[in-house]
């Protein structure tokens, strides 16, 4: 049972209106991000069930301008993919490596995953809890890059910054077909599903 989610990787900010974030006079604030805090966790599903996971960031850089809009790109080190659902040390470790195979990421010639934001834009009468930035940019994996669209909900607060959200990405996109139903017939109860979700939550301080 294989599957595999990543990535992705992203930041956003926002409109004062929805986040109170400050417009800084002609002056960019960066942001700082706490790798350690920040997380990253995948899921793939196929016919039969689903597995999980995290995937660390190596880098993050991010911008908030006097505008309100944000600009930023981040590091996914594929090298700390790691399987949470599987308990057997034997079946957790066989996943873990199919995962980094030539079958999906290809880890050891593109042991890097990038995003690049392009575009942020605040979600019009978004309610506190839910997303208020729609964030787009730039996903690289293996040497493919194709854009990225996903609603996050950003918060800007006594200097602390943090972003949540849920990124769906088409794996076939990034030339990871394996167990593919739109390229092969037959699979049955191995067919893996060819979208998988990452879910990011950034912590960082201006």
């Amino acid at each position: 049972m294989k599957k595999l989610l990543l990535v992705g990787i992203f930041f956003s900010a926002c409109a004062s209106t929805f986040l109170t974030v400050p417009l800084y006079a002609d002056t960019d604030k960066n942001v700082a991000f706490d790798l350690h805090q920040s997380s990253l966790t995948w899921v793939g599903k196929k016919v039969t069930g689903e597995h999980t996971g995290i995937v660390k960031l190596k880098s993050a850089e991010g911008k908030i301008s006097s505008d309100g809009t944000v600009s930023g790109n981040f590091e996914i080190d594929m090298q700390s993919i790691a399987v949470s659902d599987i308990e057997d040390p034997k079946y957790n470790k066989k996943l873990q490596n199919h995962l980094g195979s030539d079958d999906f990421f290809s880890v050891s010639g593109f042991p890097v995953v990038s995003f690049v934001i392009t575009k942020s834009e605040a979600i019009s009468n978004a309610k506190p809890a839910e997303a208020n930035m729609l964030i787009a940019g730039n996903l690289s994996i293996k040497g493919i890059t194709h854009p990225v669209s996903f609603p996050a909900h950003v918060s800007v607060k006594d200097g602390k910054v943090t972003a949540n959200g849920i990124a769906t990405v088409n794996r076939l996109k990034y030339d990871i077909k394996y167990n593919s139903g739109s390229f092969f017939q037959g699979l049955g109860d191995k067919l893996i599903y060819d979208d998988f979700t990452v879910e990011l939550k950034l912590v960082g301080s201006l």
